[in-house]
Formats: structure tokens, sequence, C-alpha cells
């Protein structure tokens, strides 16, 4: 390679080193509390189904499993502090809200239902929301989902039937930031959800309104929100195994199961594409993803 060429090969990579420096520098990492992030663009929101900006990208697809209507979300953030959760009042009060007022109060982008914490920590629960530790008592027979600061998810299968998944499988993984009690963990490891010993889990039976957070894969910022609808003209909605097989079929490498039912939330911006006869009830946390383009 001759010197000029080779110059101008260099000269390139400093370009493009200050190029992507420049675009991330207007990405900032939001604080691990209960504040919301940075307020969304209004010329992000690209179309009903879409928005974009330079820390997050979001797009909303429609399909069907049978005459199941199904929404998918596909999210690519830059900074894991853009994965957030938030409660109606607070993490230790037994509250519920209109989710619109807390898509409004957090900035939220993208949001679905959370697992009805104060539910949860009733029958025992490991909970930890936004770093914070709030009980260390996980309840039988109910996988755990767990969130690390670099935004990677891990479930923590519960060992057998009445046997809660022991606290060290727990707290063996690092900088904990979010965990969530309500499960099964549908696809674990690459691996489909398998829970022999409990039938029931979450009606499983039942077809109903039903929805899922996944990784795509560690080490990356890309996720997958899953519902599907359970309007009686829609099919009522699948079971846990239908929907269990539909978000394998999507290649996550790890998806959990949250609150369904009457309590399914689905929202891009404050635009709802799930259907809830006289609205979706009124929820004690949401999972939302944000903002965190500073200009």
């Amino acid at each position: 390679m001759g010197k000029g060429r080779g110059r101008t090969v260099v000269l390139l990579m400093i370009l493009a080193a200050l190029f992507f420096s420049a675009a991330r520098a207007d990405v900032i990492s939001l604080p691990v509390d209960l504040t919301g992030g940075l307020p969304p663009k209004e010329e992000g929101f690209l179309s009903a189904t879409e928005y974009r900006d330079e820390s997050i990208h979001v797009r909303v697809e429609e399909t069907s499993v049978g005459v199941c209507k199904c929404y998918i979300a596909y999210v690519r953030i830059e900074d894991p502090s853009q994965l957030r959760t938030l409660p109606a009042k607070s993490f230790d009060r037994d509250r519920v809200a209109p989710v619109l007022s807390m898509i409004r109060r957090a900035n939220a982008v993208m949001t679905i239902s959370g697992d009805y914490f104060s539910f949860q920590k009733h029958k025992g629960s490991y909970l930890v929301r936004q770093g914070v530790l709030y009980l260390s008592r996980p309840a039988d027979t109910r996988d755990v989902l767990i969130i690390d600061r670099k935004g990677d998810f891990y479930i923590e299968k519960a060992p057998a039937k009445g046997k809660p998944v022991p606290v060290e499988n727990i707290e063996r993984h690092p900088g904990i930031v979010n965990t969530f009690n309500f499960g099964p963990g549908l696809v674990v490891d690459g691996v489909k959800w398998d829970n022999p010993y409990n039938p029931g889990y979450c009606s499983a039976s039942k077809k109903t309104r039903r929805v899922a957070l996944c990784q795509v894969e560690r080490g990356k910022l890309e996720y997958v929100c899953v519902c599907c609808d359970g309007v009686e003209t829609y099919g009522g909605g699948l079971t846990l195994e239908e929907f269990a097989d539909f978000v394998f079929s999507l290649g996550v490498e790890n998806a959990y199961n949250l609150d369904g039912g009457n309590s399914a939330a689905f929202f891009l911006g404050e635009k709802q594409f799930n259907h809830v006869y006289g609205g979706t009830r009124e929820l004690s946390d949401i999972i939302y993803f944000a903002s965190a383009a500073s200009d």
C-alpha cells in the first residue's frame, strides 16, 4: 500500500470514529432510579407503528396465530438504562394507576404490563426494581427473570413443584437492576418452556391475553415485546403452550411471561394496540423502553 493511500485510509478511520463518537454523545445513560426517560421526540414517531431517534428504534408488527391477533414490537436501544420499570406509586406500596398516567410520567416510548408486583409480593418474590432490593423471598414454583446492568436477561427456573428458586441462584448474578416474579420463562437459554410440575401455571390451559418480554441475544441491546390479543372476535387469546410456541418461533434467546388477561398492555407512545373490553385495568407497575437522546 502506498503512503498516500495509507494516509487516506487512516483519515477515513479517524473520521468514522469521530462520527460515531459524536452520534453516541447524543445518547446519555439514564439514572437507575424511578425517574422517567427523556421525552420522546414528536418527529420520532415515524408512523403509528414505528418510533426512531438517536437512542432507540421500535417497530411494531401485527400477525396472527390461527384466528388470534398478535402484536410484536422489535426494540433496539443504545444504553441498557433505557429498559426500565415504574410503579403506580412506589415499590413498597400496594397501589394501582391507569396505564396512560404511568406512560406519561415515564416518558415511555414502548410500554407493556409488568408482573403485578403488589400481588406477587404477598405470595413471595425476590423483588429488585431499578437497582433497589425490596424483598428477598422467592415464591414457590415461580421462575424469576433477572435483568442486569448490561441489559442482559437470565431466567432462574423453579427447581420443582412447591419449591422456590434458591436465593443464592439469583444473587450469583452481579449487577441486578430488575427482577420479575410472574413467569414462567417461555424460552430459557434458547430452550422452549417446559413446566411439567405445574400445568396450571398462569391459567396455562385457558385461552387468554398474554404478554412477554424477550431478549434476542445476551450482549445485544435488542429486545422483543409480544402480546396476543384476547377479544373473542380475534380468537380469545392463546393457551400458555400456544403462546410459548409462538414466542419461541421468533428466535429469541430468553423470553418471560408477564401479567396478562385484563391487565395486558401493549403501547407505542400513547397508542394501545391490544384490545381489552372496558380498557386495561389499572396496574401496579409497567415495563417500558425510554428515549435517552439528549437533543
